[in-house]
């Protein structure tokens, strides 16, 4: 307490139900890691849970298919990441850029940019809204709607970011607080934020 390493709402059902209509994946195909059609070209895939058996990347049908058979050869009772697996399958976006935020007791307490056009950016957010780059107010206005409208967990790491020509902010996935990397975000806040949340439950 008051940390969670994962929930039922930590997987992409779940958050497609929470941010319908503003999930950047939103039309992704579900299947089993074994079991996943053929296909030519790039797809981005994930694990549908925050289980980190595997990192979410791009990757062309070949390679897939080629580390597909890979893993299903070899899986024992051990194997964490098997053809069981249940992942998502969706086309590859343009993505501009890419932010994090830490909610705690459905606060927005402190944020970070991430990536820019795939490059790593670090750059915290002010949560003031009085950011030089006008995407990252964007960023903390969405992030909060989202919160407003639905939270997988008391406390929790929401990825946002923008989209297209248009740059249209979109819900990339949820983390969970004990297992999310920090980027330039303002530690300091989450703890003080997580200590006032506990002094007022008593513990």
């Amino acid at each position: 307490m008051p940390g969670t390493f994962t929930n039922n709402s930590h997987n992409f059902e779940r958050w497609a139900e929470g941010y319908e209509g503003f999930l950047l994946n939103e039309g992704a195909e579900l299947h089993r890691f074994g079991s996943v059609p053929e296909y030519t070209g790039l797809r981005f895939i994930r694990p549908l849970d925050d289980s980190k058996v595997f990192a979410g990347t791009v990757i062309d049908g070949a390679e897939f298919k080629a580390w597909r058979e890979s893993v299903v050869a070899i899986q024992d009772e051990f194997s964490t990441l098997t053809g069981d697996t249940e992942i998502l399958i969706a086309p590859v976006q343009e993505i501009e850029c890419e932010f994090r935020f830490f909610v705690i007791d459905k606060q927005v307490v402190t944020g970070s940019q991430y990536r820019e056009f795939g490059y790593t950016r670090k750059r915290r957010v002010n949560m003031d809204g009085k950011n030089e780059d006008s995407r990252a107010n964007r960023a903390l206005d969405f992030a909060r709607q989202m919160v407003a409208r639905w939270c997988p967990a008391k406390h929790f790491v929401l990825d946002v970011c923008m989209v297209g020509m248009m740059g249209t902010p979109k819900v990339v996935e949820i983390n969970s607080l004990t297992s999310a990397g920090f980027y330039a975000c303002d530690t300091r806040a989450i703890v003080m934020a997580l200590h006032e949340w506990m002094k007022q439950k008593g513990m």
